[in-house]
């Protein structure tokens, strides 16, 4: 048998009246999918003798869902009998700001992500030419300026090899500007596959 005051009737949403202060039943109001495990709690510690906290959620008689909180203590009469003391709180509003919290911070990282892909794809572009996706010209006046003061230092040595493709205006003007296109594609790719680590097309 059990106790309970009103304020314990009240979270669970039971009548308050003569004869029920015992809420005889409270066990099936706890939420299916917590039941079982609440349960295992309360008689693995109270049997035990030990002061626990429970946490689960209730489907009180109205069908409100509530998030349920509890702190337990056994104890023994002096006929040898235990029984527990123990309080209960709503915690709802607590776990509903949680997971509103937490839905905020994975929203808000998320928008960082998306920022962060975004700032570098427009790095990206901003040094990269669109059709062949080679570095482009403002990427190698950086590269060149880059090098030739650590060939100026002494640390190493430059070469630069600079290609044209013959009668590429010819290409355009007879086969169109996508055949042009795919030749210049074309070309980044079997530079890109042929320079050693460290070159730079």
């Amino acid at each position: 048998t059990s106790d309970w005051d009103e304020r314990m009737l009240e979270i669970y949403g039971i009548e308050d009246r003569p004869g029920n202060r015992n809420a005889d039943g409270w066990y099936d109001l706890i939420h299916p999918d917590d039941r079982e495990r609440a349960i295992a709690t309360i008689l693995e510690n109270a049997g035990r003798g030990h002061t626990f906290s429970n946490a689960f959620r209730i489907i009180r008689p109205d069908g409100k869902v509530r998030h349920i909180r509890a702190r337990v203590a056994p104890f023994r009469l002096e006929s040898g009998e235990m029984r527990i003391l123990g309080a209960n709180w709503d915690s709802t509003n607590d776990v509903v700001i949680q997971h509103e919290l937490a839905e905020a911070n994975r929203l808000a990282e998320a928008r960082n992500r998306e920022l962060e892909a975004a700032k570098a794809h427009i790095e990206h572009s901003a040094l990269h030419d669109f059709l062949t996706d080679l570095p482009n010209r403002r990427y190698l006046d950086t590269e060149l300026q880059e090098r030739a003061e650590a060939c100026i230092s002494g640390f190493d040595g430059m070469a630069i090899l600079h290609l044209d493709l013959d009668r590429f205006k010819q290409i355009n003007d007879t086969m169109g500007h996508l055949a042009g296109d795919h030749m210049l594609r074309h070309t980044a790719r079997v530079l890109r596959e042929a320079i050693a680590p460290g070159d730079f097309v």
